[in-house]
């Protein structure tokens, strides 16, 4: 019975078609069974290491698999020309996320497994361009890694309202997660020069068939996050609810105040985004700050604010 194993084991690799040499199979696969998309467990672990699916593997040429096999080259440098963009997360890049707040108590050795396990990748954007949550019809949640996202509607005459906005470490389009519609409601376009990381929503509330504890911890921060955007929006309503216009700065401001523990509070709106944010015209809000200035309720200097009484 070992002896015919064995034989079984050894044809089995002769006649693999994902590449001589590849890796040794312990599956006891038939040679039907393997393919360019072969599923066995040796195979998927071994891509999985070097952060390919098996839909990435079979649309690869001959040339890249042989040369991704040899370890030669990375998968994210053979499709560097369609990816443009995108990249998937490997090596030392993951260290920069650890101390990402949707990653709390997630260990750095097993982000890796994680950003697979969540088809996760990242993007780099320019001022004003704009983000797209749909990628290969699938839903994602981004996490902002570098600059600001802003979250815009639009109305039917090209006003634009600024409904709230994201730094470094937050969270966005968790809401739109399920309705692949999302662009008809809002739109999210990065303020400055930002990076943000993409992680699939189905894969992230869904546990895998591993049931991997990394994974109920992030769906945890997942939900921590979200609780925390719910209470920026609540923070919107509580400022633009407020029935004057001098009324909804301070009301700002304040809030800004308590965020930083200071009077002395940066601002990460310039004053188009901030009018926007408060749902009023730019030049009615510059009036407004210069009489509170004058009254001496409050000083600035561009973005940096004091709040005096």
């Amino acid at each position: 019975m070992g002896q015919e194993m064995k034989e079984k084991k050894n044809s089995t690799e002769e006649s693999c078609q994902c590449g001589e040499g590849y890796h040794e199979h312990s599956c006891g696969c038939s040679e039907e069974d393997h393919g360019e998309g072969c599923t066995c467990p040796d195979c998927e672990e071994k891509r999985a290491h070097q952060g390919i699916g098996d839909k990435d593997f079979s649309r690869l040429s001959g040339k890249e698999r042989e040369a991704l096999q040899r370890g030669e080259v990375s998968f994210t440098s053979v499709h560097s020309r369609e990816q443009e963009k995108k990249k998937h997360l490997k090596g030392d890049e993951l260290l920069r996320y650890r101390d990402l707040e949707i990653f709390n108590g997630v260990e750095t050795e097993n982000l890796n497994a994680l950003l697979y396990c969540m088809k996760s990748y990242v993007r780099s954007y320019k001022k004003g361009e704009i983000v797209h949550l749909e990628e290969k019809n699938e839903q994602h949640v981004g996490v902002v890694l570098q600059g600001s996202i802003h979250m815009l509607k639009t109305d039917v005459w090209g006003n634009e309202t600024l409904l709230t906005y994201m730094n470094e470490g937050e969270i966005f389009g968790e809401t739109f997660g399920n309705n692949t519609a999302a662009g008809e409601y809002v739109s999210f376009v990065a303020a400055s020069k930002a990076e943000v990381l993409f992680i699939s929503f189905q894969k992230a509330i869904h546990v895998c068939k591993n049931r991997c504890a990394f994974h109920f911890r992030l769906i945890e921060n997942l939900f921590d996050l979200i609780g925390k955007k719910n209470i920026q929006l609540m923070e919107k309503i509580e400022v633009t609810s407020r029935s004057s216009l001098r009324e909804k700065i301070l009301a700002y401001l304040s809030l800004q105040a308590q965020k930083q523990k200071s009077k002395y509070i940066e601002l990460g709106l310039s004053r188009t985004d901030m009018a926007q944010f408060l749902c009023t015209n730019r030049s009615a809000m510059t009036r407004e700050l210069s009489q509170l200035k004058e009254e001496g309720i409050i000083d600035f200097d561009r973005n940096t604010f004091i709040l005096k009484q």
